[in-house]
């Protein structure tokens, strides 16, 4: 201010000059016919914290505008973070301070700056701690078999009240393994995809089950048929065939009038052999035909 002309802060002829008590300048600007009164620039006071609330990562705090604002207006408000100086700005209330470390305690401090520059902070606010959200996963087992998860925290078994259920962080990626016991089957998933493969992952997006079935493998298997035991899978047996049959224990009541082989101590699935197939019942009479035994006990 102070050049020549009739404008704000402009002066024709200056005939004089007084200052106050508070610092304000009065000017007469004689040939504009008027006294113009000017303020010192100062820095405004300090705000009144609000409250901090915290989030995932983050927090946000509120507060009021100072009392005084140095005779300018306000352009910009900074909170800092303590530990860690990290600051963000805004023109109100609240501001978000981003980039905080999740378990971590922190308070915060309110700034407002004008045209003369930044006035001093507010006292320090609630202390908070950001924290990662958790959802909770619980397993529902139909049939016999266990899961667990990784991460860990599920290990999960038919009949088992405890460690079905546990929190993850919330949006994350949740692997689930399905293991039946030696006589089952996986059948599929609810919830967790891919829907019929061993392991599947979830998604901890919200509290929720995820269920998973397992099914009573076949006893017995003969070519690409399977069976729900010993006898039924000798009907349906040709003269030469392979009869394969699980690792357990299986009833039977025919006697042998053609040539098979028995192969015993599958796993279910029968995708391989692991210990022998004990056959109890009647006893066994071969009445015509012969018998091949591998991995057989008979009672």
């Amino acid at each position: 201010w102070g050049s020549k002309g009739d404008g704000n802060g402009q002066f024709s002829f200056s005939g004089g000059i007084a200052v106050d008590s508070s610092g304000k300048v009065y000017v007469a600007d004689i040939y504009n016919n008027r006294i113009q009164r000017f303020a010192p620039v100062l820095v405004p006071g300090a705000p009144t914290i609000g409250t901090a609330t915290a989030g995932n990562g983050q927090a946000t705090v509120s507060f009021t505008a100072p009392a005084n604002d140095g005779g300018n207006a306000i352009t910009a408000y900074t909170v800092t973070s303590a530990p860690g100086n990290i600051t963000a700005s805004g023109a109100v209330s609240p501001i978000t301070v981003t980039g905080l470390t999740n378990g971590t305690i922190y308070t915060f401090t309110v700034k407002a700056t004008n045209a003369a520059g930044s006035g001093p902070a507010s006292i320090a606010s609630n202390s908070v701690t950001p924290l990662q959200p958790m959802a909770t996963l619980t397993v529902s087992i139909g049939g016999n078999g266990s899961v667990n998860s990784d991460p860990a925290g599920i290990s999960c078994t038919t009949g088992a009240a405890a460690g079905c259920s546990a929190s993850f962080a919330q949006n994350s990626s949740v692997q689930l393994t399905a293991m039946p016991d030696r006589l089952s089957l996986l059948d599929h998933w609810l919830g967790c995809s891919p829907t019929m493969e061993t392991v599947c992952t979830a998604t901890a997006d919200a509290t929720k089950t995820i269920s998973v079935s397992f099914f009573t493998a076949p006893k017995a298997r003969v070519g690409s048929s399977n069976y729900g035991s010993f006898d039924d899978a000798y009907d349906g047996a040709n003269g030469g065939a392979v009869i394969k049959l699980i690792e357990d224990v299986l009833s039977f009541s025919r006697s042998i009038n053609k040539p098979l082989t028995l192969q015993g101590g599958y796993v279910a699935g029968f995708g391989g052999r692991s210990g022998y197939t004990t056959l109890e019942g009647t006893p066994l009479i071969i009445s015509s035909g012969s018998l091949l035994l591998e991995q057989i006990i008979i009672k």
